[in-house]
């Protein structure tokens, strides 16, 4: 029954196609055409739609063609040329800062001259990886000079300290010679030319601030010991509320005072400015992020009296 039916629609399919053929083609338009380019372009499309358009390209166009395409060609070739020269040219050699990162860091802050880092390295030979000059977590002052004898030059940590970033691990590699000062014992225990990697991680990054109420006063101080999170302008404001956690009070010679001993860090939700901490705290709160950690100094003693964490009597010291 299929082909039956197949074989009915290809007649009946036949049947239409030769009454369309029969049918005279009308024309659309009957007017003179207003111009000879209108005529052109409607005699053109015409030859399209009849699949009669000349084989052949006109003289003239087909040289216009020609040009472009040598045109291009070469442009290629010149572009091929000049990166083969770029590839096969003198390499320079990297520069002395130049970093090779093991451990990609956080954050877009890095060191400054003058400001504070927590930091770790490590000296191996980078023949059989023998450990040359090793030190663990410390703080360092960038531009404060020489670490001391054996150790690594300042200038060493400094020049890769300022490319980085907090928790990046980066390294570089030159001659004993230019890593240590002329006494370091790994001159006398090495060959002084041989070659040597220089591993540094930096932990932390303190900035520095003056908090006061007055402008560079110099009575509040805050170093930020960790980063907290949001904007730099996500701070509290005069009268909102704040969650603060105050885990111990030291004097400058580091005596802890507060909490006593055995004691739970203090955590108090307050208002800013409604003295419910001490002055010192309300500072500093004020230039404090979200889940910021901080190390507060104060030269005035009476910048703790009223408020949390000791209240109207103050931490009791005269200076």
């Amino acid at each position: 029954i299929l082909d039956e039916v197949s074989s009915s629609a290809q007649a009946d399919g036949h049947f239409q196609k030769s009454q369309k053929e029969c049918q005279p083609v009308a024309k659309t338009f009957t007017a003179e055409a207003p111009s000879a380019s209108y005529d052109l372009v409607d005699k053109l499309d015409r030859l399209d739609k009849e699949r009669l358009m000349p084989a052949s390209i006109p003289a003239d166009l087909k040289m216009d063609l020609q040009t472009w395409r040598e045109e291009l060609v070469k442009r290629g070739q010149e572009d091929e040329r000049k990166e083969k020269s770029v590839k096969e040219g003198p390499k320079l050699p990297p520069g002395f800062f130049d970093l090779t990162v093991v451990e990609a860091g956080v954050g877009h802050r890095k060191p400054l001259i003058g400001s504070k880092a927590k930091i770790a390295y490590m000296v191996v030979m980078e023949r059989d990886e023998s450990v040359v000059d090793m030190k663990n977590d410390f703080e360092y002052v960038l531009g404060q000079g020489d670490l001391g004898a054996g150790e690594v030059l300042s200038s060493i940590l400094e020049g890769m300290l300022v490319q980085m970033t907090r928790g990046q691990v980066a390294s570089i590699t030159h001659s004993l010679e230019k890593l240590f000062p002329a006494s370091a014992p790994a001159l006398m225990q090495y060959d002084p030319s041989e070659l040597a990697v220089c591993e540094v991680k930096l932990l932390e990054i303190y900035v520095t601030k003056d908090v006061s109420f007055r402008k560079d006063a110099g009575d509040v101080i805050k170093e930020v010991v960790k980063e907290g999170i949001g904007a730099w302008c996500d701070n509290p404001t005069d009268e909102g509320v704040a969650v603060l956690r105050i885990e111990e009070v030291r004097t400058s010679e580091g005596t802890l005072i507060y909490p006593e001993p055995e004691a739970r860090a203090l955590e108090i939700c307050t208002t800013v400015g409604d003295g419910q901490v001490c002055d010192a705290l309300e500072c500093a709160m004020l230039e404090m992020r979200q889940h910021e950690t901080a190390l507060i100094r104060c030269r005035d003693p009476s910048f703790f009296v009223g408020g949390a964490p000791f209240g109207e009597k103050g931490p009791g010291l005269k200076d």
